[in-house]
C-alpha cells in the first residue's frame, strides 16, 4: 500500500521526570506490593496436572490517565485493581463487572475490539473463554458486561486457554484475535486446537482457525505473537508451543494477503525462514534488541532458551554469542524453567533489555529443593547482554509465570508485575531509571478506525530517532507476554538526550506521518489523520482540442497523491 505522508494530532500529558536522589549500587526495583495492592495471592487449582493458568495486563480501564491492573485466579473471582494515584490501587472487580468468578482463570488480553474508545478484555479460561464489553463509552461509566454469546454466537471454547493477542490480519480496522490452548484438563476431552477469529465488524466473530491449516494448531500453545517479521506491512503470526510434550512445535504464518478474510492466506514458513524448533516453549519477547530496524525473537524454555537475529527475514540462533545461554541454575545445576518473558528498556538508555519469569513446576512447599530466580538481563549495545538478576531486586524463587510492564506511577520509567502461580504476587517499582540522567518518551497511538487503522494502533510500527543519530523501532502489541498483556503505549529510554528529533508511526493501514522536535520526558498521543481522497485536476489542454496520431501533446496537472501519476487515452 502506498504510504502518504500525512499531518499529526497530539495531546500531551505533561509530567516531568526529574533524577532521583538514589544510588546506583542499590536494587533496581523495589516491591511494593504490600503498600499498594495489600497481600496478594494467585489462587492456582486443586488440580494438580500442570500448574499453569495466570494472567495480568496493564491498561487504563476508566480513561483517567494512569494504569490500572487486571489479573486473572484459576479459583474464585479475577482482580481488577482502579488506580487511584500515589500509589493507591483499588479492587473494584467485582464492583465494575470484571471478576468472571464463575471460571477457571488463565490468560487475558485487552483492546479496544468494537472501536468504541474504550478497551475491553477478552478472558482465555481453561473452562471457557469470556469477553467483557467496556460500557465506558455508551454508559460515561467503566462497568464491564459479557457479550460472549453474541460476540461468538454458535462458538463454544472449552480448551484450556493459555494466552491470547489480538491483532488485524486484513487490515480492515478491527481488531481480529488469536487463543492458544494447551493440554486439557484431565477428564474434559476438550482438545488443544488453538483458535483464530475474524472481527466482523459488527460486534460479532468468525472462527477461521482453518486458515493456518487445522494440523498446525494441534500443539499445548502457550502463546502466538501478531508481528510483521519480514516487513511487508501485515501482520504475522509467531506461535509458541510446548514440544516435544505436546506434538506440534513453533510455528510461523506469514501473512500473503487475500482479498476476502475468510479465505485470507496465510504459508506456514517456519522450516524456510531457520525458525523451526521443538522445545518447551513457553513465553515470547519480541523486540529489535540491536536496532536495525527487524524484530528479533526470544522465547524461554525448560533448559536453554532461543534468542533468534532476524537477518531481514531469516532467523539465526545467537543465543550462545549473546549470553543467554542459561541452561541451569547454577546453584543446584537443574535446568532453568523459564516462562513468559518481555523486551524493555529498564534503564532508559535506549537498549531493550530483557526480564524472564521463573518458576518451579512442583508443587507447593517445594521451592527450597528447586529455586528457580526471575532473570534480568541488562542489554550491553553490542549484542551481548549481562545477567543483573542479583541485584534487579526482582529474582524471588516464586513459581514465576507471568510478567507485564507498564510505568503505573507516571514517572516515565517500566515497573514491573508478576505473577506467581499458587504464590504471592509482586509489584515491582523501578527505582533505577530515574538515578540514571537518562530521558524518555512514551507514545500512546489512537487509529482512525474503520476504513483505517483500529482504535489502538496495534500493529503500527514507530521509528525513533534522537539527536546523536541513534534510531529505535517499536511494534505496538496487545498480549506480549504469556498469559497476559504489558501497557499497549510504546516506551522508549533517550540516553541523555533531551529532545526527541523525529518520531516516524508507519500505521497498519499504510499511513505514515511524522513529527519532529519533541522534547524529552513526556507521554504524548499520536491520532491517526484520515487521508484526503486522491484528487487530480487537469489544468492544459481545457478540452476540445483535436490531437493527431503520431504528434506530441503536453498534458499538465495538479494533484495531491505522493505517488507517480498514471493517465490512460
Amino acid at each position: 500500500m502506498r504510504s502518504a505522508a500525512a499531518y499529526v494530532s497530539i495531546l500531551l500529558l505533561g509530567w516531568t521526570c526529574l533524577p532521583g536522589q538514589t544510588s546506583q549500587a542499590q536494587t533496581l526495583f523495589t516491591d511494593v506490593t504490600l503498600s499498594t495492592l495489600g497481600n496478594v495471592t494467585h489462587t492456582g487449582s486443586a488440580n494438580t496436572d500442570i500448574r499453569i493458568g495466570t494472567g495480568a495486563a496493564w491498561f487504563d480501564y476508566d480513561r483517567d490517565g494512569d494504569l490500572d491492573l487486571y489479573m486473572t485466579n484459576r479459583v474464585g473471582g479475577n482482580h481488577l485493581w482502579r488506580n487511584d494515584g500515589g500509589g493507591v490501587f483499588v479492587d473494584v472487580a467485582a464492583a465494575v463487572g470484571g471478576a468472571d468468578a464463575s471460571h477457571d482463570g488463565s490468560g487475558v488480553a485487552v483492546a479496544d475490539y468494537d472501536n468504541d474508545g474504550d478497551l475491553d478484555i477478552y478472558l482465555a479460561n481453561s473452562d471457557g473463554d469470556v469477553l467483557l464489553k467496556n460500557q465506558l463509552t455508551e454508559t460515561g461509566t467503566a462497568t464491564f458486561i459479557d457479550v460472549t454469546a453474541t460476540a461468538f454466537p454458535g462458538i463454544t471454547t472449552p480448551q484450556r486457554g493459555t494466552s491470547a493477542s489480538w491483532g488485524d490480519y486484513d487490515k480492515d480496522g478491527y481488531l481480529d484475535l488469536y487463543v492458544t490452548n494447551h493440554k486439557p484438563i484431565d477428564g474434559t476431552g476438550a482438545g488443544s486446537q488453538d483458535r483464530l477469529f475474524h472481527n466482523n465488524g459488527n460486534g460479532t466473530f468468525t472462527d477461521v482457525s482453518y486458515l493456518l491449516g487445522l494440523e498446525n494448531l494441534g500443539g499445548y500453545g502457550f502463546i502466538a505473537s501478531w508481528t510483521d517479521y519480514d516487513n511487508d506491512g501485515d501482520l504475522d503470526i509467531f506461535l509458541i508451543n510446548d514440544c516435544p510434550f505436546g506434538p506440534v512445535g513453533t510455528k510461523l504464518f506469514r501473512n500473503d494477503g487475500g482479498t476476502d478474510p475468510l479465505a485470507w492466506t496465510f504459508t506456514e514458513v517456519s522450516a524456510t525462514v531457520g525458525a523451526a524448533d521443538c522445545r518447551n516453549g513457553m513465553g515470547i519477547a519480541v523486540g529489535d534488541y540491536d536496532r536495525n530496524g527487524w524484530r528479533d525473537y526470544f522465547y524461554t524454555n525448560i533448559g536453554s532458551p532461543l534468542l533468534l537475529h532476524n537477518n531481514g527475514g531469516t532467523f539465526t540462533d545467537v543465543t550462545a554469542a549473546a549470553g543467554l545461554d542459561y541452561g541451569v541454575v547454577p546453584e543446584t545445576g537443574k535446568d532453568r524453567v523459564t516462562w513468559g518473558t518481555i523486551f524493555f528498556d529498564y534503564d532508559l538508555d535506549g537498549f531493550p533489555d530483557l526480564c524472564i519469569a521463573a518458576g518451579t513446576l512442583k508443587p507447593d512447599g517445594t521451592a527450597d529443593t528447586d529455586p528457580q530466580p526471575n532473570l534480568l538481563y541488562h542489554n550491553n549495545g553490542n549484542g551481548t547482554f549481562t545477567d543483573v538478576s542479583a541485584s534487579s531486586g526482582i529474582d524471588d524463587t516464586g513459581r514465576g509465570r507471568t510478567i507485564v510492564m507498564g510505568d503505573y506511577d507516571n514517572d516515565g520509567d517500566p515497573d514491573l508485575f508478576l505473577v506467581d502461580y499458587g504464590g504471592q504476587v509482586h509489584l515491582f517499582r523501578n527505582d533505577v531509571a530515574n538515578t540514571t540522567g537518562h530521558h524518555w518518551l512514551i507514545v500512546d497511538l489512537r487509529g482512525a478506525g474503520p476504513p483505517l487503522s483500529n482504535r489502538d494502533g496495534i500493529g503500527a510500527k514507530i521509528k525513533l530517532t534522537t539527536p546523536d543519530g541513534v534510531v529505535q523501532y517499536w511494534e505496538t502489541r496487545s498480549g506480549d507476554s504469556l498469559g497476559g498483556g504489558s501497557d499497549l503505549a510504546a516506551y522508549f529510554g533517550l540516553n541523555t538526550n533531551t529532545l526527541v528529533s523525529q518520531v516516524e508511526v508507519t500505521w497498519l493501514s499504510g499511513t505514515v506521518q511524522t513529527l519532529t522536535n519533541l522534547a524529552a520526558d513526556q507521554r504524548i498521543t499520536i491520532v491517526e489523520q484520515a487521508l484526503a481522497p486522491p484528487v487530480i485536476t487537469v489544468t492544459s489542454p481545457s478540452g476540445g482540442e483535436i490531437w493527431i496520431k503520431g504528434t506530441t501533446q503536453t498534458i499538465a496537472w495538479t494533484d495531491n497523491i505522493s505517488g507517480n501519476v498514471k493517465f490512460r487515452l
